[in-house]
């Protein structure tokens, strides 16, 4: 199927067009006001709960607080880290502070906009090219940061594992819900590192997969051994050595941890007790959850696993559910703004790049335009 025909498709006929809009004008209010009385009658059926959440904010230690801030940017700057290790062991030269706000800009779409991870994704790939990144490689950035996350937060909630089961507390139906996820990260790097090892195999692989494509659909129409060739060697000066590799999953376990401490702060400013053995495994939990494609950042669901884990291990009630919502309110709303903003920054230059490149080639800009036009 061509696009165009894809795009025809795509467009409604205009009466069908006109009849969907009316419904939705009308089912909109409608719905909101359906969630507005099912979140009244969530929130009344625990209003004891919210009543003593309430008081444990309302008892905040904020000493505690700017160290959490604190951590939580040093997150997002191990975040930029891993990017900058990846793209060093391709010979390129990206300042930190460029990827930085890549990073928090990529951070505030994923959490904002429903699919935000892959709006995220394409809009650090078109950050990565604006920077002098090819294609080949801005994917195989993209593809080693999911890889080096994946594997340290794996490492990270099987160590709160036997963390959980040498103490021999807490629920461990809760554990037995996140090793499948475990299992599956553990068997995806395991992948990666294969693929990474026998290039030449997944080359052959990929060059009978497009010849038999052009046999059967007569597409793609290029050299597909020529193709392969050429990709395969961008691919080889781009995979990180060693050291780079190290660098890059130490960086990943920094982002972790830095993240998990503003959590441990939030605890403390409340001055409450922290289930110690089932935090890396809640933690891990979490985080697990906020990928799953459900909400923006996993709103709402990482709030929930985690306090469920937490409390399977130990936790109180209101105690955990007060920490919880500080350090979402530190990790996740207060990186909003400043990412927003960031995004803002890049867009402008990205701007102001592309009228500079007018200016190069000799093209007239708007203004100019609309001066020949009223001459």
């Amino acid at each position: 199927m061509s696009r165009d025909s894809v795009t025809l498709q795509s467009v409604p006929n205009p009466g069908e067009q006109s009849k969907v809009s009316k419904a939705w004008k009308v089912a909109r209010p409608l719905s909101g006001i359906v969630l507005a009385f099912v979140a009244l009658y969530a929130v009344s059926g625990r209003s004891d709960e919210l009543h003593s959440v309430g008081n444990y904010l309302a008892n905040v230690n904020w000493k505690w607080i700017i160290p959490g801030v604190v951590v939580e940017l040093g997150s997002m700057v191990a975040f930029a880290a891993i990017q900058w290790s990846l793209v060093r062991s391709s010979g390129l030269n990206v300042r930190l502070t460029r990827l930085l706000g890549i990073t928090f800009a990529g951070n505030s779409i994923t959490n904002s906009l429903p699919a935000g991870p892959a709006f995220a994704s394409f809009f650090a790939f078109r950050q990565y090219r604006r920077n002098g990144i090819d294609n080949a490689l801005s994917g195989w950035i993209l593809f080693g940061l999911f890889v080096a996350s994946s594997i340290t937060l794996a490492i990270l909630a099987f160590v709160g594992l036997i963390v959980a089961v040498s103490t021999g507390s807490g629920s461990f139906g809760v554990a037995n819900s996140i090793v499948i996820s475990l299992v599956g990260a553990l068997v995806f790097a395991a992948g990666a590192h294969y693929v990474l090892r026998k290039r030449h195999l997944v080359e052959r692989i990929a060059l009978h997969a497009i010849k038999a494509s052009q046999k059967i659909f007569h597409r793609p129409r290029f050299d597909a051994q020529e193709k392969v060739k050429e990709i395969a060697e961008l691919l080889h000066h781009a995979i990180p050595s060693r050291s780079d590799a190290i660098r890059a999953l130490c960086w990943s376990m920094a982002n972790w941890l830095l993240d998990l401490g503003c959590l441990i702060t939030s605890y403390w400013a409340l001055g409450v007790d922290i289930p110690w053995s089932g935090l890396l495994l809640a933690y891990g939990a979490g985080q697990l959850a906020a990928n799953l494609p459900i909400t923006p950042g996993g709103l709402g669901v990482v709030e929930g696993s985690l306090e469920v884990a937490l409390v399977a291990f130990g936790g109180t009630q209101a105690s955990t559910a007060a920490a919880i919502l500080l350090y979402r309110l530190i990790s996740f709303w207060l990186l909003l703004p400043i990412g927003w903003i960031w995004w803002i920054a890049l867009h402008r230059g990205e701007a102001r790049d592309a009228r500079a490149s007018k200016v190069s080639t000799g093209e007239p800009s708007a203004h100019q335009g609309v001066q020949n036009v009223q001459a």
